[in-house]
């Protein structure tokens, strides 16, 4: 900072050598072809020229293009929050006036790889919980049932026990 300040103060002691080494940077670097010449016209050439020459093909790698593909179901959403305006995002007047602005492709990559993905995973997860609550109530059933059904066929064992000891009849 000391040496920033010592600069400061050169130049503004000596604005002539000062101005005399803009002029030179400026002659140099920012305005090679003369200070009367206008770079407007040459900036406008250059860019002119730099897009009329061919440009290879991008080709997008596959991590691009999948990365692509996993990121769509984001821009998807951004978009229908864009559309909701006032209705509200999950408003019916809502999503219908953001499908009808999708175009026919979007709409139908949408359906492919989120609504269809998304009912299966939903089906998914309901029949899943059907299953569990099934085996839940099998369960319970069996936890509370397994006491009285041992205690049950203790006694009829006991029983059996006891006439086959007695000799009593026909067990």
């Amino acid at each position: 900072m000391d040496e920033h300040v010592r600069q400061l103060v050169e130049a503004l002691r000596h604005p002539d050598v000062s101005r005399a080494q803009t002029h030179a940077f400026v002659r140099s670097f920012l305005r090679p072809r003369g200070l009367d010449v206008p770079c407007t016209p040459l900036l406008a050439d250059a860019l002119e020229r730099a897009a009329d020459q061919p440009r290879p093909p991008v080709r997008d790698s596959l991590g691009a293009r999948m990365l692509r593909v996993a990121v769509f179901p984001v821009a998807v959403l951004l978009r229908l929050m864009e559309f909701g305006g006032g209705n509200g995002l999950l408003s019916r007047k809502g999503l219908a006036e953001a499908w009808n602005r999708l175009g026919h492709n979007s709409r139908g990559i949408l359906r492919q790889v989120v609504i269809r993905p998304a009912r299966a995973v939903l089906w998914a997860v309901r029949r899943i919980a059907a299953l569990s609550r099934r085996a839940i109530r099998r369960i319970v059933y069996w936890c509370i049932t397994t006491p009285r059904r041992g205690l049950r066929l203790v006694r009829h064992l006991r029983y059996q026990v006891a006439v086959r000891l007695r000799g009593d009849g026909q067990a």
